[in-house]
């Protein structure tokens, strides 16, 4: 591989080498790609926060890339809430054959699912490749879909969920945790690839070498922040909160003030 020529370059090899995991889905992906029969027109992921959706997304970004086909990528958190701006981010769609779009953070557009459905996606040509990802699958969960037979047969959906453990280990390996820390780490993140991530950071930042590790305070704070983005209320955020810090979590916990 030749020597990075800019920054984003770099980044791109680094995320190639710390990729783990995910075979099934590349494998299904691929023969899309390839236009391999009865393969589909529109992949539908979805999964909780953190659970590696995006790094998924950039995974497809790179096959498309590969084999020739124009790519078209759209992040739900750049676009306001309108059929328009994704006509007009996704313009470029409706000029190629073959295109490939990538809708990433598909929660900001999720009341445009129906538009999507039905105006937006029978438009593209024939051939084009949708893949989108969120956190929730399509509603109500995906009947309108999977009760039109065209839809039935075009659309597929995949719902991502944690790295098995020897995809958990060599993510490990890949951000160079000494492997006798390998155990501990996964028995505090299980196959999370972000908790996963964020404790691999803190371990070989650290120089951790010892086997009674234990995850600072911070990481629960930001898998929080990333896991639940949006509650109904304040007393919710309160009980969650509570529930991150406190090794047992009671009613009469829950009940007390907040500090």
């Amino acid at each position: 591989m030749n020597p990075p020529s800019s920054l984003g370059q770099r980044l791109s090899h680094a995320r190639e080498r710390g990729f783990v995991g995910r075979a099934q889905e590349l494998d299904q992906f691929g023969s899309a790609l390839d236009g391999k029969p009865d393969s589909f027109a529109v992949l539908f992921v979805h999964g909780p926060g953190g659970i590696g959706k995006s790094s998924l997304l950039r995974r497809f970004a790179g096959l498309a890339r590969s084999a020739g086909r124009t790519l078209i990528r759209i992040d739900g958190r750049s676009l306001g809430l309108s059929p328009e701006s994704i006509e007009a981010e996704a313009a470029a769609a409706f000029d190629d054959e073959r295109p490939v779009l990538l809708i990433d953070t598909f929660k900001q557009c999720q009341g445009l699912e129906t538009w999507l459905r039905e105006n937006f996606l029978p438009r593209l040509p024939a051939e084009a490749l949708v893949v989108i990802a969120g956190r929730q699958p399509p509603e109500p969960p995906g009947l309108p879909w999977q009760a039109d037979p065209g839809w039935a047969q075009a659309l597929h959906v995949i719902a991502l969920r944690n790295l098995p453990p020897s995809d958990a280990t060599a993510l490990l390996t890949s951000r160079q945790v000494p492997p006798p820390l390998h155990s501990a780490l996964i028995g505090f993140a299980g196959g999370h690839p972000l908790a996963l991530s964020l404790a691999a950071e803190v371990a070989v930042k650290n120089r951790t070498n010892t086997l009674n590790w234990q995850p600072p305070e911070d990481i629960y704070a930001t898998l929080l922040e990333h896991l639940v983005d949006e509650v109904p209320s304040p007393a919710h955020r309160n009980a969650l909160e509570i529930c991150a810090h406190a090794h047992t979590t009671t009613v009469d916990l829950l009940r007390g003030p907040a500090r």
